[in-house]
């Protein structure tokens, strides 16, 4: 049987908005290159083993987060800082080129669902797009130097040009636990990461 091991619930650590350099790799981001130009998107964490309980959370239905198939781990990192390792989930949905993810961390040794609030104020878990094709292009940053979620988003236009490079970054509360849209790492992990988008479709 695989778990998380944990013997405490999962404490963030504040850590503002973090220092951010010339590319991703400089942000403590797992870079493998499978799937986009943009250093970071795609590829499988290879620490998987203390992630996932399968015989239990393989078949758990989880609130909030629609679901057609079985879940899998497809990157993990400590991203709260507390010592154990969040988990994108891979929820088995999604179309040709894109999977839909969502992160899950422990609490009192059981996985959940981590909370976001948008750009709106909304909470709620989160639905997240990772995979790209020739018009577009989706990925999920785990950054534990920022104790942040990272996800970007780019696609071209009909005339091969890139028409649109945005992305949300997302801090974890030390009080609350939950991930907080971050407006100023948010604009500046965008402006690094549209640097790396080709500006036409190669």
């Amino acid at each position: 049987m695989q778990r998380w091991v944990n013997d405490e619930p999962s404490q963030c650590e504040h850590h503002g908005n973090g220092d951010t350099s010339s590319d991703l790799n400089a942000l403590g981001a797992d870079t493998d290159q499978q799937r986009s130009p943009v250093s970071g998107l795609g590829g499988n964490d290879p620490d998987h083993s203390r992630v996932l309980e399968k015989e239990s959370t393989g078949n758990r239905e989880f609130v909030g987060v629609e679901r057609t198939h079985s879940i899998g781990i497809s990157k993990t990192a400590d991203i709260t800082g507390d010592g154990m390792p969040e988990a994108l989930v891979y929820l088995g949905t999604g179309g040709a080129s894109t999977d839909e993810m969502t992160v899950m961390r422990m609490e009192d040794h059981t996985p959940v669902l981590a909370v976001f609030i948008d750009r709106a104020g909304k909470a709620s878990p989160v639905v997240l797009l990772e995979g790209a094709s020739a018009m577009h292009g989706n990925g999920v940053q785990l950054l534990p130097e920022q104790h942040a979620v990272y996800a970007f988003h780019y696609n071209y236009g009909g005339n091969g040009k890139l028409d649109h490079c945005g992305g949300e970054a997302y801090t974890c509360n030390a009080q609350t636990k939950i991930f907080n849209f971050n407006t100023t790492l948010t604009k500046k992990l965008t402006q690094i990461t549209c640097r790396q988008v080709p500006k036409t479709v190669e």
